[in-house]
């Protein structure tokens, strides 16, 4: 067993304060210091898009629209990810 040394220094010269504490691991293993961001986000989002409500993801769906006819697009945002 390793002991890493910890505690706030005196000769800090930034004059902050620092927040460590002794950490003992075990022979061959490493201490990151920082457990909770060494995970990386995984950002995610789904994007539909609606043609006068109808949500056409192929040729065959899509809406037809006459010239001055009216349309109205909706955009259905959903973030899929562990983001926000």
């Amino acid at each position: 067993v390793s002991e890493v040394d910890g505690g706030d220094d005196s000769d800090n010269p930034d004059n902050g304060i620092d927040n460590n504490i002794p950490v003992t691991v075990d022979p061959g293993e490493a201490d990151t210091g920082n457990d909770f961001v060494d995970r990386l986000p995984d950002a995610g989002i789904d994007i539909e898009k609606f043609t006068n409500g109808v949500d056409a993801d192929t040729i065959e769906e899509a809406v037809e629209i006459s010239p001055g006819k009216k349309v109205t697009w909706t955009y259905k945002v959903t973030n899929t990810g562990d983001v926000s």
